[in-house]
């Protein structure tokens, strides 16, 4: 039987529960290709001929990372071919018991997606690890870490054993598809890229470019820092986030110095003025319609659309003239010590699998 495994990782988590899958079925005499989706083009599914093929992906806000999910979407048609599909989650140790994760309907937006390309499939589970948002979360200690891995090693393994016997079933969930769906939908599209942009680089960088070889979406770059009154460039470079952040935190967790932060200035600046323009948006809405005497449904329509309008226009101008202030802020000394000072993250412990070296990719 030809097996074929394809995950997004972003700390580890998920390239774990993948090899555990990778060698119980190789031992049960299946031939296994296990790859990062990032090693390989799509087409390259159909080429491979597979009895079964296993996506796995880490959980980001109820969702397949949006790179992993326009990865599915580009598969060539599946004729067919069965998928078993595995979200990672993160897990968590309170009061001595292990609480695992939870994925919404995860899997469900890639099992959708997957059937309308013609795959069929057969089976979807949960596996879950020891939590890495460090951007928000403080990771669990190394003897709390040692407990989380090992329920998530059993639950890998037992994915793999129902696999390796064919039964594997899916994961029903009609409640978590009406609510957590939209809030996939939202981090894909929105708040992943609001995340990209609290990130910044601490005094201790040393410029080593890590984050930005190692980033799966090419969400960061180098860019040079001026001296101190001097206005000259230094050669040490820092790291910059654009739209493109998945929001996987594995930049903030493989740092060596542990230089990555989540800004707090940063947070404040871009909440707080997204909170103002729709306080504002929603409070002169009705102008337009107001001024042009228009009243009723097409009134309350003109409305509504201003308000939109103005919330569109005015997060463009923050995505845009205000990150680039922050950013040349970010580029000077007295800047990036404004743009970190207080970040709770700072004396946060940083989570990667046992083992896990992130990939440095050839871009």
């Amino acid at each position: 039987m030809n097996t074929v495994i394809r995950y997004f990782t972003g700390t580890g988590n998920t390239e774990r529960g993948c090899k555990i899958i990778a060698e119980t079925l190789a031992l049960a005499g299946q031939e296994v290709d296990m790859r990062e989706f990032t090693d390989g083009r799509p087409e390259e599914i159909a080429a491979l001929k597979p009895d079964l093929l296993i996506l796995a992906f880490s959980v980001l806000g109820f969702s397949p990372a949006q790179a992993f999910y326009r990865w599915v979407s580009a598969l060539p048609c599946g004729n067919g071919c069965p998928v078993v599909i595995a979200a990672v989650c993160g897990s968590l140790f309170v009061k001595g018991q292990v609480v695992p994760g939870f994925s919404g309907d995860a899997t469900g937006i890639l099992a959708r997606k997957l059937k309308a390309k013609g795959f069929s499939v057969i089976g979807s589970a949960e596996l879950s690890y020891p939590d890495n948002w460090t951007q928000v979360t403080n990771p669990a200690n190394a003897e709390d870490t040692q407990i989380l891995l090992a329920a998530g090693d059993a639950q890998a393994q037992a994915l793999a054993q129902n696999i390796r016997v064919g039964k594997t079933s899916m994961l029903v969930r009609p409640i978590s598809r009406i609510i957590a769906s939209p809030v996939a939908l939202l981090f894909r599209s929105i708040a992943r890229r609001f995340f990209g942009l609290l990130y910044i680089s601490d005094t201790t960088c040393t410029g080593c470019g890590l984050c930005a070889q190692s980033c799966p979406s090419s969400a960061i770059h180098l860019k040079r820092q001026l001296r101190r009154g001097t206005g000259a460039f230094i050669p040490k470079s820092r790291p910059e986030w654009n739209l493109e952040c998945q929001g996987c935190n594995r930049c903030i967790n493989i740092c060596p110095s542990r230089s990555i932060q989540t800004s707090p200035a940063r947070f404040i600046l871009h909440a707080g003025l997204n909170i103002a323009a729709l306080a504002a948006g929603i409070v002169y809405a009705g102008i337009p319609s107001h001024l042009l005497g228009i009243t009723g449904f097409p009134g309350t329509a003109l409305s509504i659309f201003s308000a939109a309008a103005f919330f569109i226009l005015f997060s463009l101008f923050q995505l845009t003239f205000l990150e680039m202030l922050l950013r040349a802020a970010g580029r000077t000394e007295t800047g990036m010590r404004v743009l970190s000072m207080g970040s709770w993250t700072k004396n946060f412990r940083r989570h990667t699998a046992p083992g896990y070296k992130a990939p440095r990719y050839d871009r």
